[in-house]
């Protein structure tokens, strides 16, 4: 019987420091020992959980995490990845490579990117169109018609690897490896088939993959081209899964309550492969420690699916 890998979670919980010592308390006591940083990470939450989790007990951090304090005087938001704007992207490998800088400070392995949004079609775009129309197929063959064929995104792509290519280099440099994170939807960025080319043209560069489960899901409803190749886990370098449930407009819920399909997962998740990956809960406010102990239940059974082997007795109970 497989073993059960070890189930870290992201620091999405944790956003004010009063709160950090009862939370950690409650996620360390239900067996929670692995944390990863979220993007909306701010630098006092970070200090407070350094009192409560030992070293090497951050097995990621999200690209720009810890973000500074915050402050009555603009901006707070973190540069967008997959911007148009150079200055955009100038601040993306500026506060990129802190990130990595401080990783490697704190002996965190993986800085993972955020799936980035594509400038059209927009979220709006493709809801407003879904409510129109009755046949979603047909919408939904229309925006990736329009996202393989538009210039604009096209740019942003550019952009994107612009960014990826810098920070590659300077993750090089330190013990920290840069992940991707494949989208399924046509405003996603990259796509699986572009996870595919990126890895080509940075061969032997310090670059892996999270695998994100909604967006799995997503891609294998769409067919999004790349997506059969997805769990190959040698292929795509794969180094860890974030794990949380999904619709179409909305993640980070707990499993249950959105579109994943976890029997799509249960043969990869049995490999001797998928234990040795980083299988990180995310799960976003409003929900409570219970919804990640009942996350990581109902994983469980895809590890570990029940026998229909016959028993030695001749008795049928």
């Amino acid at each position: 019987m497989p073993e059960l890998p070890t189930f870290a979670i992201t620091s999405r919980m944790f956003t004010e420091p009063a709160q950090v010592e009862a939370l950690a308390g409650e996620f360390l006591d239900s067996g929670f020992q692995q944390l990863s940083l979220d993007p909306n990470l701010r630098q006092p939450v970070w200090e407070e959980l350094l009192k409560y989790y030992p070293p090497r007990s951050f097995c990621a951090a999200s690209l720009m995490a810890p973000l500074p304090p915050l402050t009555r005087a603009g901006p707070n938001k973190p540069p967008r990845l997959g911007s148009l704007d150079r200055s955009e992207q100038k601040e993306c490998i500026q506060k990129g490579n802190q990130t990595i800088e401080f990783s490697n400070k704190y002996e965190i392995p993986f800085v993972y990117l955020p799936i980035a949004k594509a400038e059209e079609p927009t979220k709006t775009d493709i809801s407003n169109e879904l409510e129109r129309k009755r046949v979603r197929e047909e919408v939904w063959e229309r925006f990736w018609l329009t996202r393989n064929a538009s210039e604009i995104i096209q740019a942003q792509v550019d952009g994107y690897l612009r960014v990826l290519s810098e920070l590659l280099a300077h993750a090089d440099r330190y013990s920290v490896k840069i992940s991707l994170v494949p989208g399924g939807m046509p405003f996603d960025i990259p796509l699986p088939l572009e996870c595919e080319l990126i890895r080509n043209e940075f061969e032997g560069a310090p670059l892996v993959t999270f695998l994100d489960l909604p967006s799995y899901e997503k891609a294998c409803r769409q067919s999004t081209p790349g997506f059969e190749n997805l769990l190959n886990v040698e292929a795509n370098r794969l180094a860890g899964v974030l794990v949380h449930d999904g619709r179409v407009f909305q993640n980070q819920l707990p499993l249950g309550q959105g579109d994943v399909d976890l029997n799509r997962i249960q043969d990869f998740a049995q490999s001797d492969s998928a234990q040795d990956l980083k299988w990180i809960i995310d799960l976003a406010p409003p929900v409570n420690v219970s919804d990640y102990l009942n996350t990581r239940e109902a994983l469980e059974p895809i590890f570990n699916p029940p026998s229909n082997e016959p028993t030695d007795s001749i008795f049928p109970f």
